[in-house]
């Protein structure tokens, strides 16, 4: 295989994990809505973890072609896009972990 073939392999596949991760939520009935919570942020994270795989390997594969060139630019986008998400959750969970008492405590 060669680099643009793994680079373009590993970008379909994060993109699939990526709206995946987005997309698989279950709203399903007869459970308390935090159960459904956790599920959902379960099966996100786990989607999520998967994509991160996907965006390493496709940063690994972008390391082979020239610095500024469109191949080398387009393997960074998902890195960044998870490191963007990865900060975003840890926010929440940081928020959520602040607000929590506040709202149980009233």
């Amino acid at each position: 295989m060669d680099r643009r073939t793994s680079l373009r392999l590993a970008l379909f596949l994060w993109t699939v994990a990526f709206i995946i991760s987005f997309l698989d939520f279950n709203f399903g009935g007869g459970e308390q809505a935090v159960d459904v919570a956790v599920r959902n942020f379960r099966v996100f994270v786990i989607w999520q973890s998967l994509a991160i795989i996907f965006a390493i390997w496709a940063w690994i594969a972008g390391n082979g072609f020239e610095p500024k060139s469109s191949q080398r630019v387009s393997s960074r986008v998902p890195g960044i896009l998870q490191i963007a998400i990865a900060i975003g959750v840890v926010l929440f969970v940081v928020t959520a972990g602040f607000i929590a008492p506040t709202m149980t405590g009233s």
